[in-house]
């Protein structure tokens, strides 16, 4: 689906949609995504997983990038990282549904 040169765990790509099914936030699931692959990973990184996991285009995962840029990476208003995101993962769910084992 994705060119991006990594690898994706389809494991932690399971754990992201199961939180999405079960209604935690976008911010949670970053939070869970930094933990998977480390708290360094790059944002690239983080950005292709959340692609991947919910069919979202660039322009729908740029919230994580565009709100996370500090020296920190931190996210420092997730209320809104979670308004712009959510309704992008919930409106392509049927898409990523299907792929879900």
């Amino acid at each position: 689906m994705l060119n991006e040169p990594e690898q994706i765990d389809e494991t932690v790509i399971n754990k992201l949609r199961s939180m999405a099914r079960h209604g935690q936030s976008p911010s949670e699931m970053v939070r869970q995504l930094r933990v998977c692959l480390g708290m360094t990973a790059h944002i690239v990184t983080l950005l292709s997983y959340f692609r991947h996991a919910f069919c979202l285009t660039l322009a729908d995962a740029k919230p994580i990038a565009a709100l996370s840029r500090n020296e920190q990476r931190e996210f420092e208003d997730e209320t809104l990282l979670d308004e712009l995101l959510l309704p992008a993962i919930l409106n392509r769910r049927s898409e990523w549904e299907t792929f879900t084992q």
